[in-house]
Parts: structure tokens; C-alpha cells; sequence
């Protein structure tokens, strides 16, 4: 089965290709952006943020199945305070 093409065009240049538009990938994409890094390109199969970090639908996801996400998820109350502001 042939997976469907970019609904439009992608551009001849980005100063940042992120493969990936899951929770980490969009907050890379919008962390660079608000600092300044212009030309982003986000690359996902489906649609943007729709992964298994989307799953808990509007939770914070904190269980994880392997050693790196594990980590990641270690900092969970650091992302719950910058959530709360």
C-alpha cells in the first residue's frame, strides 16, 4: 500500500527538518520557532501531535514501554509545572 503524498508541496529548503510530528516533534518545532530558527518543516505519516502521546487525551502521559522514554518521562513534574505556569 502507497502512503498518500504531503497534502501540499514540500519546500526546496528548511533550516530544520524534525521526522516526526509527535509530542516531541511539535514541541521542537515550537520551541525552535520561539526562538527564532525560521523555515521548519515537520515530516509525520498521519496527522500532526495524533501519536501515542495524543492516547491520554488531554492527560499528561507518564507511562512509557522502554529505558529512553522512561527518561523522558522522569521529568514529568518539570513539564506538570511548566503546565500549571
Amino acid at each position: 500500500m502507497e502512503l498518500p503524498g504531503p497534502p501540499e508541496p514540500l519546500p526546496a529548503y528548511a533550516s530544520v527538518t524534525i521526522i516526526g510530528g509527535g509530542a516531541m516533534g511539535v514541541s521542537t518545532a515550537l520551541h525552535l520557532a520561539e526562538n527564532g530558527v525560521g523555515s521548519i518543516v515537520v515530516i509525520e505519516r498521519d496527522l500532526l501531535g495524533s501519536g501515542s502521546s495524543a492516547k491520554p487525551l488531554g492527560g499528561v502521559r507518564a507511562t512509557f514501554s522502554d529505558p529512553g522514554n522512561n527518561r523522558v518521562g522522569a521529568t514529568q513534574p518539570r513539564s506538570l509545572r511548566a503546565i500549571r505556569g
